[in-house]
């Protein structure tokens, strides 16, 4: 009866950049872009329980990308630009004792959901700092073990807009777990994830 916790992190680091040369043979050059530099992080943090007739599901993820980009007026250097900036987090807890055996997948499990969005810095062009608030309350189907269908509704806000509008609205999920797709030997390729 006393519930399974299952934590997992997954934390990936990415560096990609691009150089462009123009030999003297061309004029005029033949590619006009300027040398850029992306660094970017996401992490990837989940902390899952699971009982005989509930669970409780929790996921946040970071994602950070700044971008430097060579000036193109000449004395002048380059830049980093902030590219991307998210903080996610989603925690549901799900009631599953209306479904008798696992094989009933068109029994549905009453769930309820907290959905918060975020930012590190709010863009220069907005005023307010961006956050994201959606609870909502729905069913899920588990269609087979790695996919599964919500249907839901509840309502949003920007929760820290001045004279933010509360939207109601219905919307669905479809969650495919990591599904391997191909083995051979210790190498797998796997797929995985979410429409919302």
């Amino acid at each position: 009866e006393a519930p399974e916790w299952v934590f997992s992190a997954n934390v990936d680091g990415t560096f990609s950049g691009s150089a462009i040369e123009n030999g003297a043979m061309y004029s005029p050059a033949q590619l006009n872009r300027a040398a850029t530099a992306t660094l970017g992080l996401t992490v990837d943090l989940r902390a899952d329980a699971t009982a005989p007739l509930w669970s409780w599901e929790n996921r946040g993820i970071v994602q950070y990308r700044t971008q430097w980009t060579q000036s193109t007026v000449p004395g002048t250097s380059g830049a980093f630009a902030e590219a991307l900036d998210l903080l996610q987090l989603r925690s549901t807890g799900a009631w599953r004792g209306l479904r008798q055996d696992p094989s009933q997948w068109f029994v549905p499990d009453p769930y309820v959901e907290l959905f918060v969005e975020s930012e590190f810095t709010p863009i220069a062009t907005r005023s307010w700092h961006w956050m994201l608030v959606r609870p909502t309350i729905g069913v899920r189907f588990p269609l087979l073990p790695m996919l599964e269908l919500k249907v839901n509704g509840g309502f949003q806000i920007q929760a820290l807009q001045p004279g933010a509008d509360v939207e109601a609205g219905l919307g669905g999920v479809l969650t495919l777990s990591r599904w391997e797709l191909l083995r051979v030997d210790a190498r797998r390729v796997t797929v995985d994830g979410l429409l919302d």
